[in-house]
């Protein structure tokens, strides 16, 4: 079914180049909704920084935080 669109309040059918346009619009759109629908879902879960969730998942990246941290109070114990 050809595609129409409003020029000056009267209803015309695309030219077949907007035909092979829009299909190529539409095209990329299904191959990009994946990765914007994932992109959407993860921006709903950005309550806990990056940093924070390798600390709670001993992740290897954080393993060096941790460490840090350990290293911290050991000195802290130090205090003459």
């Amino acid at each position: 079914m050809p595609r129409h669109h409003m020029v000056n309040n009267v209803q015309v059918p695309f030219t077949a180049q907007e035909e092979i346009d829009r299909d190529a619009e539409e095209t990329q759109y299904l191959a990009d909704k994946p990765m914007a629908d994932w992109s959407q879902a993860m921006a709903g879960t950005d309550a806990i920084p990056r940093w924070a969730e390798d600390i709670i998942s001993g992740d290897s990246p954080a393993q060096s935080t941790l460490d840090a941290v350990a290293a911290k109070k050991a000195l802290r114990a130090t205090r003459p």
